[in-house]
């Protein structure tokens, strides 16, 4: 008789000796009967849950070309712990001529057969909805606690010994995120562009993303608060003052009510300076979101957005933006003299706003008539 053997375990708590033993056993097992074992199937850190594992559905896929006469596993909760993938799996084997063998249970057949089947799934179901019970059950012990569930911990934040502490090289930088939003105009996305701009990037050196600020502006951990569920526990460090918190999710609140084209617009630098290479024309601002949701911005020419013969393609907003940024920032340290910008500038302003020149003649008089003590 051709053999296989599967073979499983669930999770990072289980080590690589776990497939090893089990491997073994299924040998033993399968040279008893007389199987010659010709393949090996095995999942690593896959749920027996959810049967959309690969290396179990190759070996019911497998089952339908006649390869092999039995399938050996360690125990039957190694091929699912879902009472109806169970018996579905099982009917599908049968099918193929194909016999479901356990090394370290009984494998009867005929009507008594059937009913140790039944009773051996509902236990591996019960096993599994009993586990769920206790985790839940420790979850909330833990938040009662003042204990972290796991996960990864939150910008701002670390974990030692299951509890929360401030990272305050990165609170700083939360509690800039909520007093720029909360006291200026600032979208989302032109606060993500500040952030890139003074070279803000997350624990991994990323920029920040528009779901993960949105994230950091609704979490309660910041003011506390350590939900779980239906429990909650005042527990975490706070970083941000509650009234604060508040407003800014009175703005969010507000921001969200608005009709699309009433909200503030993203925030394109180069808007009105930037000209086409190819033909000259204007290079406009544009975004457009993409099937997974995510938004691209960048700048089109006007003439090849109108098919006006141009070819140029458009450029990514943060591309351009930070070359331009970059070679302004290199040809005001390299290039020129201070000076003669800053008096260019004033120069014009002058020239562009001639009221400024009587508000400081204004200045100076007042200046003048105010006592020196």
């Amino acid at each position: 008789m051709r053999g296989v053997i599967y073979a499983r375990y669930s999770c990072d708590k289980q080590r690589e000796e776990s497939i090893e033993g089990q491997i073994r056993e299924c040998r033993q097992f399968a040279q008893s009967q007389g199987i010659d074992v010709i393949n090996e199937y095995i999942d690593r850190a896959f749920s027996v849950t959810n049967d959309q594992r690969p290396a179990f559905q190759s070996m019911i896929s497998d089952s339908y070309l006649g390869l092999f006469d039995a399938v050996v596993i360690w125990k039957s909760d190694r091929f699912s712990r879902n009472r109806k993938q169970a018996i579905n799996y099982r009917d599908i084997l049968k099918d193929n001529k194909v016999k479901l063998l356990s090394a370290n249970e009984p494998n009867i057949e005929g009507p008594t057969g059937i009913l140790f089947e039944s009773m051996n799934d509902g236990y591996n179901e019960y096993y599994v909805a009993e586990m769920k019970v206790k985790m839940r059950r420790g979850e909330k012990e833990n938040v009662l606690n003042g204990k972290t569930n796991g996960g990864v911990p939150l910008f701002g934040y670390r974990i030692e010994k299951y509890r929360f502490y401030v990272i305050e090289s990165e609170a700083k930088w939360i509690r800039y995120m909520f007093d720029a939003y909360a006291s200026t105009d600032i979208t989302v996305n032109g606060l993500i562009n500040l952030l890139r701009r003074k070279g803000i990037f997350t624990r991994h050196g990323n920029p920040f993303a528009q779901g993960t600020v949105s994230h950091i502006l609704r979490n309660r951990k910041y003011i506390s608060e350590y939900g779980w569920g239906d429990v909650s526990n005042n527990c975490i460090p706070p970083i941000i003052e509650r009234s604060l918190f508040d407003k800014v999710q009175k703005k969010l609140k507000d921001n969200a009510r608005q009709p699309q084209s009433l909200r503030p617009q993203e925030e394109f630098l180069l808007a009105g300076k930037l000209f086409c290479g190819k033909c000259g024309g204007l290079m406009i601002g544009e975004s457009g979101t993409s099937r997974n949701g995510i938004v691209h911005r960048y700048y089109k020419c006007t003439k090849a957005k109108h098919g006006n013969h141009c070819s140029m393609k458009p450029i990514k907003k943060e591309i351009i933006e930070d070359y331009v940024a970059f070679r302004a920032q290199e040809f005001i340290s390299n290039e020129v003299d201070i000076d003669h910008i800053s008096a260019y500038i004033h120069d014009h302003q002058q020239s562009a706003f001639p009221q400024l020149k009587a508000l400081e003649v204004s200045i100076g008089e007042t200046t003048k008539k105010i006592p020196i003590s």
